[in-house]
């Protein structure tokens, strides 16, 4: 685990997120996220979240948990605990933040008005499918490592991953999502890494086929993922520095977790006899 949290710190920070600018932290220390989806998991109907297509698609691939089916609740304290007002989520994510405005209209009903209305901030970024099985999305959390490619991938590792993707028996690029999922994964993926769009792309490929398109695709790949992956690679050289921006960090998010606990606790009625919301107190609840 404490490998995992390095090599994400350190992911996120290679790719260009500031600490000055965005508050990074480990949620295990802020201990008000789990504080928040207990209150939540109260206002949420198990056949409710037994509908979510995620925890179908993922209890038969890992298992099938608590944490698992519970996990949307979670995410919406994550979400509501900091007054957050826009979340930027791929289309396959939206079901977890029209939970979050069910949770929170819910909750301003019942003890009044505490949360507002979180909208889903529309984003350039396509779904990035599966470059094994270009019907279902790219996930860290395949059997499979072929499936998808890795910030700490090596430029031969995205080479070969790339090279075999599967497409189909037609060697036209074409960006045909319907009928032609593979391929245009390789478009939307190429799309992505070098800012052109699909018709560009499928000009720009004219007369190769899609083995010789491959190879444009993971040039592409590798020039842009190569000077991150060097920054990552410092990075994990670095324990003061990871450990610091976690810290200070963790200090941001605590203080605006404080207060939305605080405020939850009183509107609710849980909160200490006498104290009055913001107010930092050492009750256990």
């Amino acid at each position: 685990m404490q490998t995992s949290m390095k090599q994400m710190i350190a992911c996120l920070l290679a790719c260009g997120l500031d600490p000055h600018k965005s508050i990074i932290y480990k949620q295990s220390d802020v201990h008000q996220h789990t504080q928040l989806a207990w209150i939540f998991s109260s206002l949420v109907s198990t056949v409710r979240l037994r509908r979510f297509p995620q925890w179908k698609e993922k209890s038969k691939a890992l298992a099938d948990t608590h944490g698992l089916y519970s996990y949307p609740v979670l995410q919406a304290a994550d979400i509501l605990l900091f007054n957050t007002t826009h979340v930027p989520v791929g289309a396959d994510q939206n079901v977890h933040v029209h939970l979050t405005n069910e949770i929170g209209e819910k909750f301003n009903k019942i003890y009044g008005e505490t949360f507002q209305k979180v909208e889903i901030q529309d984003t350039p970024c396509s779904r990035v499918l599966s470059l094994r099985d270009p019907t279902s999305k790219m996930s860290k959390s395949a059997s499979t490592h072929m499936s998808r490619v890795n910030i700490t991938d090596s430029d031969d590792d995205i080479w070969l991953k790339i090279r075999r993707a599967v497409t189909d028996s037609q060697s036209k690029v074409a960006y045909e999502p319907e009928t032609r999922p593979g391929v245009s994964n390789l478009i939307r993926i190429h799309s992505g890494f070098s800012g052109m769009s699909h018709e560009e792309i499928c000009e720009k490929a004219e007369g190769l086929n899609t083995g010789q398109y491959k190879m444009a695709v993971a040039e592409c790949v590798i020039d842009a993922i190569r000077p991150i992956r060097s920054k990552y690679e410092e990075l994990m050289e670095d324990d003061d520095y990871l450990n610091q921006v976690l810290q200070q960090g963790g200090e941001q998010a605590s203080e605006i977790a404080h207060k939305t606990w605080e405020k939850v606790k009183e509107n609710i009625g849980i909160s200490r006899l006498g104290t009055t919301s913001g107010e930092k107190v050492g009750t256990k609840v």
